[in-house]
């Protein structure tokens, strides 16, 4: 199915109180979900971002197979089209998780719009903003939740299937409470005074909430975060890669750079508990856990 997202962001202070929204409609017209999201303090341009891969998770939602965006952030636009480069590390996660996003769709456009040409997705952040909770009616959640995970009947003629009835048979346990890790690993190779050394790298999430799929974060997002940190540093000189040009490669040092280099790519719906980094060779292993 092809749609039609609008997205806007804004922050009152930039930074200060900021708010996303967007409206999804399919290419007769019809809005297939809307909604606005309060986003506590944040820059415009986070605000902007947030938006986007809010209504892409949405339009996902409602089995969107091609997206045209229509936006007016220029800086949005020349970003996601490549013409401009993203140097600000805050908005470095953002922009990956929204060109991985865009990757797995089947056609994708971004074109600016003037805006008075966008103004009822600027009204849902203007009431995001005022109501400091979401407002409209979204597929998706801002935190990746879907509004239903299960059918709902629309009357009461409807006969529950067998499948139904099984689900309700273990209604007890499936909404207790509890906590999710989930652990992926990488390789990172450095060269080290001419010397190449391998080393094997392992991050564990944890999380608290599940998605409409019933996971906490996709295991491919997961993943692709990781290797996105590793290959910051992997086959490379070491020495000539800030911050090893200041300090030492150990696996202490290794460990701490890599944690929060992920942990910026993360999304707000999981923690990064911690990053391993060990050695066949020299039969040790660091864990790092941020206090």
């Amino acid at each position: 199915m092809d749609t039609v997202l609008l997205v806007s962001g804004a922050s009152r202070g930039n930074p200060g109180p900021a708010g996303c929204g967007f409206i999804l409609c399919d290419d007769a017209g019809n809005v297939l979900a809307n909604g606005g999201w309060y986003l506590g303090d944040a820059t415009n341009n986070i605000a902007e971002y947030t938006a986007l891969i809010w209504g892409l998770r949405n339009a996902s939602a409602a089995h969107a197979s091609a997206v045209e965006v229509y936006t007016d952030s220029q800086l949005l636009v020349a970003q996601l089209r490549g013409s401009l480069k993203v140097r600000t590390s805050d908005l470095k996660p953002l922009y990956h998780r929204a060109e991985k996003m865009i990757a797995g769709l089947k056609g994708f456009s971004i074109d600016l719009v003037r805006r008075a040409d966008n103004r009822d997705a600027e009204k849902l952040v203007t009431d995001a903003l005022y109501a400091r909770e979401p407002v409209g009616d979204y597929l998706v959640g801002m935190d990746g939740q879907q509004v239903s995970l299960f059918r709902v009947r629309q009357n009461e003629d409807d006969v529950p299937t067998d499948a139904e009835e099984a689900e309700g048979s273990v209604g007890d346990y499936l909404h207790k409470g509890g906590a999710y890790e989930l652990t992926v690993k990488s390789r990172l190779e450095i060269v080290n005074d001419g010397a190449s050394q391998k080393w094997s790298v392992e991050a564990m999430v944890e999380g608290f909430e599940l998605d409409g799929a019933g996971r906490i974060i996709s295991l491919e997002d997961l993943q692709y975060d990781l290797s996105c940190a590793v290959q910051l540093f992997d086959g490379r000189e070491i020495a000539r890669v800030a911050p090893f040009n200041r300090i030492e490669p150990t696996m202490e040092h290794l460990a701490r750079v890599l944690y929060w280099e992920l942990d910026r790519m993360l999304p707000d719906t999981v923690r990064l508990v911690q990053v391993g980094i060990w050695s066949s060779e020299v039969g040790a292993k660091m864990l790092y856990r941020a206090r």
